[in-house]
């Protein structure tokens, strides 16, 4: 099995785009530039006071996007599929299929950022 690949930033931006989409448009499945993402869950602290952390696999409350900790989701595209791990400090790839540059990527997915804002 082929070790995750992983870059780590500020991915905020990245965070909040999704779970405002997910929130509002309640879709499973959607497409991002030439890529299929499907929405498998999510993890939130539940309880502040002990980090309790909770994986939901139901859609995000766009009002608590600050509690959110980690969305994931299954990434297809022509010759690829990989699982895609979102955090705040950090994006991460499970390669199944095939391998693409995580940095352009996640450039891409800025680029929806931005209109989004």
């Amino acid at each position: 099995m082929q070790e995750p690949t992983k870059i780590e930033g500020d991915f905020g931006n990245i965070i909040e785009y999704f779970v405002r989409m997910l929130a509002i448009q309640k879709r499973r499945n959607f497409p991002l530039h030439n890529f299929s993402f499907e929405y498998i869950s999510h993890t939130y602290v539940k309880n502040a006071d002990n980090n309790e952390e909770i994986e939901s696999i139901d859609f995000p409350d766009k009002e608590n996007v600050d509690r959110v900790t980690r969305l994931l989701f299954t990434v297809k595209g022509e010759n690829l599929s990989f699982d895609f791990e979102v955090r705040w400090t950090e994006l991460v790839a499970n390669f199944k299929d095939g391998e693409i540059d995580l940095e352009s990527f996640t450039e891409l997915i800025d680029q929806s950022t931005f209109r989004f804002f």
